[in-house]
């Protein structure tokens, strides 16, 4: 059985869609409750939060 491994530590508190985005080969993803778009690159392991408000 596959394990669970916690990539990113972005305190959302709700998390809703999330998408791969195959140019950037990132992830990304909103936090609706506080206007937040997330990002993740796996290849260096940067997160970025951007406040859409």
């Amino acid at each position: 059985m596959a394990g669970v491994e916690c990539l990113v530590e972005a305190k959302d508190t709700l998390s809703e869609g999330v998408i791969w985005h195959p140019e950037e080969q990132k992830l990304y993803w909103c936090d609706n409750l506080t206007s937040n778009i997330q990002t993740y690159d796996p290849a260096t392991g940067a997160h970025e939060s951007y406040f859409t408000g």
